[in-house]
């Protein structure tokens, strides 16, 4: 799941219903995403940056997944 994600869109108040109608996709689908279970395309990781509008929202940082296993 992409937590750092979902922690972006609470801190700015934003709905799932919002976040697909920007990616042109379904509730559905943009739920899918976030839990991993579908990819995010490119694209729709630049819109998810123009959106949260932070410098801090890096690719490594809105697709770090807490279902992946850190190698130590």
């Amino acid at each position: 799941m992409f937590c750092n994600i979902l922690a972006e869109m609470a801190r700015k108040q934003i709905s799932n219903e919002y976040m697909a109608e920007k990616l042109g996709i379904s509730v559905k689908m943009f739920e899918q995403k976030i839990k991993n279970i579908n990819h995010f395309k490119l694209s729709e990781i630049f819109i998810l940056q123009k959106i949260f509008n932070n410098p801090n929202c890096t690719f490594e940082y809105l697709l770090f997944n807490t279902n992946e296993k850190v190698n130590s």
